[in-house]
């Protein structure tokens, strides 16, 4: 344990400044030679932080980081899992009538939801390259005007009932 917590610390003397933040992380994974454990926990921080979750006031999540130090085998995480439970806890957080709370949840996965749903609707693509995404992305838009619906609407997928409590 105190093994983890040198680890961790370690990690955190890496970054320029001490700022825990998507540059830093960039850095660090760039600077790496091989997949040692500050390029695993500099991918999960940027992974993390720019797919799966915020905190307000531009603050990074390194909870999780924290947490996978202790982990043997990274591979054996069920990372769509991991994702849904942001989906569905940020689902419960986020209050769209209250303009003081945004939206923090993985929103990103939420936006390839929705571009999957346009593009499969308009062409019944089955598989799309990046290109293509790229293109569906930048005519987002186009399709709504007003992001809160894209969020609702893409929440309006994950159930109630599976909703996390506060």
């Amino acid at each position: 344990m105190l093994e983890d917590h040198q680890v961790f610390d370690g990690w955190m003397k890496e970054l320029e400044g001490g700022k825990a933040n998507a540059t830093n992380y960039k850095k660090i994974i760039q600077k790496s030679e091989q997949v040692d454990m500050n390029f695993k926990l500099g991918f999960i921080a940027l992974f993390v932080n720019t797919f799966a979750e915020s905190i307000p006031m531009g603050t990074n999540n390194l909870v999780p980081v924290r947490a996978l130090v202790e982990v043997d085998d990274i591979s054996k995480i069920d990372w769509c899992a991991y994702l849904l439970y942001c989906v569905k806890n940020s689902k419960g957080r986020w209050r769209p009538d209250n303009p003081k709370c945004y939206y923090r949840g993985p929103l990103l996965l939420l936006l390839l939801i929705y571009c999957d749903e346009i593009e499969c609707k308009l062409q019944k693509i089955e598989r799309h390259t990046i290109e293509e995404y790229e293109t569906i992305f930048n005519n987002v838009s186009t399709e709504k005007d007003n992001m809160e619906d894209i969020i609702l609407h893409c929440l309006s997928k994950f159930s109630e009932d599976n909703r996390t409590k506060r």
